[in-house]
């Protein structure tokens, strides 16, 4: 029977590679928050991106909504808006997977790149928080 290989897991003191620009501060706090994302299992990362994704997609709907009734609306493209926020998410989605899930038996490093989209993510979150505590407190309005 045939050994698989095992895992490598990061720790919470493990060094970022020296080389390259991928160098993170030792200890911040992005950096643990990105390495526990990373030592999740590969399960609940793919589930992390593709909430993600789903987020970017709600959170880009005002604001592409707003610009394309502002200045390019015509009733033969209608679908646009819809296409482009989906173009969001979907390009949210391949940079989440390449960064936080990685390909079969090689596991995500953490970097720069990783960190940025997390912060992207979790600014997202808010955005849509925000989003619809906005749209509730205009709903109940007298």
């Amino acid at each position: 029977m045939k050994k698989r290989p095992t895992k490598t897991k990061l720790s919470a003191r493990s060094t970022p590679p020296p080389s390259g620009g991928n160098r993170l501060a030792r200890g911040s706090l992005f950096l643990r928050l990105t390495q526990n994302v990373l030592l999740l299992p590969r399960l609940a990362r793919i589930a992390l991106v593709a909430g993600l994704a789903l987020v970017v997609t709600v959170a880009f709907m005002p604001l592409v909504d707003w610009i394309y009734l502002s200045f390019f609306f015509s009733e033969t493209t209608k679908v646009i808006p819809s296409l482009v926020s989906t173009a969001a998410g979907v390009v949210m989605y391949l940079a989440g997977w390449v960064l936080l899930v990685g390909m079969v038996g090689q596991p995500p490093a953490p970097r720069r790149a990783t960190v940025v989209y997390l912060l992207v993510g979790i600014v997202a979150v808010l955005l849509v928080v925000a989003l619809v505590i906005q749209g509730y407190s205009i709903a109940v309005e007298p």
